[in-house]
């Protein structure tokens, strides 16, 4: 078994390279800070990254620790395991008094080759995620279905007692069977459990949201937030119908807020804005493509849009800006920089 046996197949084996390259040189004693910042630059850049990081950080204190344990085999007073099994009663025969010293050293093997089994034959969770623009339909074991949105990460365990899932970033919409075992949805802003029920989560850097479609969900903040908050934080019922949205630094509502019922545009591959801020609409935009928009005007943040386009179609998008005053100016290929039409530039 190599080293990618133990990790998810849907990674790249030139990202686990990658990412083996990094945590040995993290790992070391001779990293520098200006490592940790190239590190931080590379895990952001794309979402495989972090998730081939991740799945190599535990692989990499499993080698650790065999490499230990490899020593520990080779130390002379170990006997090793094929002798221990062939050894014969008589060979025991000694110090009545003390315990006879193969049997530890057999009974210390197999621990070993115990602790070896439970390394290889740990189940592993399954691994979902969708790149920018890209959605993607999950039909779980248990005939549940999860619709990703573009840029998300998700990890399914299933076992015969627990369906345990974690979204470590973006959106999802959870249609969840009727089944005997708990579902639960972990989040960065708490744990979900449910029933047969449809709901929807978001947990990105500036959203996190919960709307239920149909029946019910319990909601549960994560203990240290639920500690240091001022809120007596006991599980939340959010039905049918209702939900809520966090705001920036908010760390969980007092109160379930009523919201619309309808799902995302989104799921239509339609991005749909009524009175959004040009800010808000744009960081949405960006999400579904490669390229970016950096606004350099002050007062566009005043700007409203109203409309729709096509999630990737930068060029309607483009144009709907355009008829509300505001420039485009293309830097490189598919990155703009936005501004006022009537600002001029300096020595304009």
């Amino acid at each position: 078994m190599t080293i990618f046996e133990w990790v998810v197949d849907n990674i790249p084996d030139e990202k686990l390279d990658e990412a083996a390259l990094w945590i040995a040189r993290l790992d070391s004693e001779e990293v520098t800070k200006q490592d940790q910042v190239d590190f931080a630059i590379w895990l952001q850049s794309d979402p495989i990254h972090a998730k081939a990081y991740e799945e190599l950080t535990p692989v990499w204190a499993k080698l650790s620790t065999l490499s230990e344990l490899n020593v520990l085999l080779e130390h002379e007073d170990i006997v090793p395991i094929s002798h221990a099994r062939t050894m014969t009663i008589e060979s025991t025969v000694g110090n009545r008094g003390s315990a006879p010293s193969w049997s530890i050293k057999a009974t210390l093997c197999f621990l070993i080759l115990g602790f070896l089994a439970l390394v290889f034959l740990e189940p592993k969770p399954d691994v979902y995620f969708t790149v920018k623009g890209e959605q993607k339909y999950v039909v779980l074991s248990d005939e549940s279905t999860i619709f990703l949105n573009t840029d998300s990460l998700i990890e399914v365990h299933m076992t015969d007692e627990l369906r345990q899932l974690t979204l470590l970033k973006g959106e999802a919409i959870f249609d969840i069977s009727n089944d005997l075992r708990p579902f639960n949805v972990k989040t960065s802003f708490g744990s979900i459990n449910s029933g047969p029920t449809s709901f929807y989560v978001a947990d990105l850097p500036s959203m996190k949201k919960i709307q239920v479609y149909s029946g019910q969900i319990e909601v549960i903040p994560p203990v240290a937030k639920a500690i240091l908050s001022e809120y007596d934080y006991k599980a939340n019922h959010v039905i049918e119908g209702k939900g809520f949205e966090l705001e920036a630094g908010q760390a969980y509502p007092e109160q379930i807020g009523e919201v619309s019922n309808t799902k995302p545009t989104w799921l239509n591959g339609m991005l749909v804005w009524k009175q959004v801020p040009l800010p808000e609409a744009v960081e949405e935009f960006e999400r579904y493509i490669e390229g970016s928009f950096l606004i350099a005007s002050n007062n566009l943040p005043n700007i409203y849009l109203n409309g729709s386009v096509a999630i990737g179609d930068t060029k309607t998008f483009l144009d709907m800006l355009s008829r509300l005053d505001v420039q485009a100016k293309e830097f490189r290929p598919g990155r703009y920089i936005l501004r006022k039409k009537n600002l001029k530039s300096n020595g304009g």
